[in-house]
């Protein structure tokens, strides 16, 4: 199974760039030579769980696959093929021989990675702790609102904080810091400049994974986000009444629940922020006016623009 630790660093302070840079190729061609022999179960394997499991979706896979071990293209093959075996239709539950072989290959990896050869986890641990430990506070607080709107658990964090990365010390700071917030009967937010510098430090992480090179799916990010946030902006006033409406008459949803549900949203989170702080003022001031019928289609029309537009960058990612 790919790590959901990538063991990979540099000597980052002391060792120049083409140095780091071939120390992690070295290290994904090797992890990339023990996957390829056990790909296909690999992509049953992930294909199978996201059939069963509610919990874990492909855009989600998606998603942690920036923290696999192994190289970039190895880990869109093993996509790929996760993709192609969802659509096959054909039994892919493992059988014990291949899921023993799944498993032998992912010792390989952490003997690979522990050898002198591949031991560059404490250097690699060092600079990702470097990185998250500023915004730490932040992290907590996210992963206590994950908590809140029922996407994860603590038990859960707990349960896959060794598969983190950074160093133990660090992600058990970060998971007492998140149980603290929970237990703290206080409501927790984060505002608009920390939702910013919470994203910058994870595509920081990814940026310093991937050779010090932007990955491909930062680069679609930040365009997709781009245009996302210029049909936003066309409807930002009328959104913001819509659901200060909505949760002042319609009763179906509480002001605490959206706010909760805006942290999956597409778009920048720090864009959805500000929708909800603007939901929010709209509440206490009373400007909770129905959108008009022209409004409505023009806020209609937004949400057909982004959901063409996010079908689009899906196809584009298969």
């Amino acid at each position: 199974m790919k790590f959901i630790l990538s063991l990979l660093s540099a000597f980052f302070i002391c060792t120049p760039l083409m140095a780091q840079n071939s120390l992690l190729e070295n290290t994904n061609r090797r992890i990339d030579e023990i996957s390829a022999s056990v790909m296909d179960i690999e992509a049953r394997y992930w294909a199978d769980r996201v059939k069963k499991d509610n919990s874990l979706s492909i855009e989600q896979l998606e998603k942690n696959s920036g923290n696999w071990a192994g190289s970039e293209k190895s880990n869109k093959k093993l996509l790929s093929l996760t993709k192609k075996y969802l659509k096959s239709g054909k039994d892919i539950t493992l059988t014990k021989e291949e899921l023993s072989r799944l498993n032998e290959s992912k010792e390989k990896i952490r003997n690979f990675l522990n050898s002198p050869e591949g031991n560059i986890k404490k250097q690699r641990d060092e600079k990702i702790d470097e990185i998250t430990s500023r915004v730490r506070d932040i992290k907590a607080r996210q992963l206590a609102l994950n908590i809140k709107a029922k996407q994860t658990t603590l038990q859960e964090l707990k349960k896959n904080s060794r598969n983190q990365l950074g160093s133990d010390k660090e992600n058990a700071a970060l998971l007492a810091l998140t149980e603290k917030y929970l237990n703290s009967g206080k409501t927790i937010t984060i505002n608009e400049d920390e939702w910013d510098r919470l994203d910058e430090s994870n595509r920081q992480v990814r940026t310093f994974l991937n050779n010090g090179k932007e990955t491909d799916s930062d680069k679609k990010r930040i365009l997709e986000n781009k245009k996302l946030r210029k049909i936003y902006e066309s409807v930002f006033e009328i959104e913001a009444r819509y659901w200060a409406y909505r949760i002042e008459y319609g009763k179906d949803i509480t002001f605490e629940q959206l706010s909760l549900n805006s942290i999956s949203w597409p778009g920048e989170h720090s864009y959805n922020q500000k929708l909800i702080n603007k939901i929010a003022e709209n509440i206490k001031t009373g400007n909770t006016r129905r959108p008009d019928e022209k409004e409505q289609k023009k806020l209609d029309k937004a949400k057909e623009k982004i959901r063409k537009l996010l079908s689009a960058g899906r196809k584009n990612n298969k």
